[in-house]
């Protein structure tokens, strides 16, 4: 249970959840109080064709600037890490990788993009 969140003791409370692909908002009102709490969720990504199963594709289908947390689970922290439009038309050069830990890792953009990305 999140801080602050109304118990089955409030007269009334009104909860709002919007679903983005990077992360939820829930929204809790009372008569008195109105609380905002975003949580981001780890994406997984999912096994890809590369060889011995050491390739991780995530897609990211909606425009933003950071890809993640994605969950790639490969146990290392892969030293490449390929981006690419939706239709792999185009390979994008400017971004940075940020290892989380040895299974998570995050991608950042200066513009908001769409795109996969080839994890291994």
């Amino acid at each position: 249970m999140l801080p602050g969140l109304p118990t089955s003791s409030d007269r009334s409370a009104d909860i709002a959840v919007v679903v983005e692909p990077v992360r939820e908002v829930v929204e809790v009102r009372t008569d008195d109080e109105r609380a905002v709490y975003v949580v981001e969720p780890v994406v997984t990504a999912a096994p890809g064709g590369g060889s011995g199963g050491g390739t991780v594709t995530f897609t990211q289908s909606t425009p933003v600037t950071v890809w993640g947390p994605i969950a790639h689970n490969l146990g290392y922290r892969p030293a490449a890490v390929s981006v690419f439009s939706l239709d792999f038309g185009t390979q994008y050069d400017e971004f940075t990788v940020q290892h989380l830990d040895v299974n998570t890792l995050r991608i950042s953009m200066d513009v908001s993009a769409t795109g996969v990305a080839l994890i291994n």
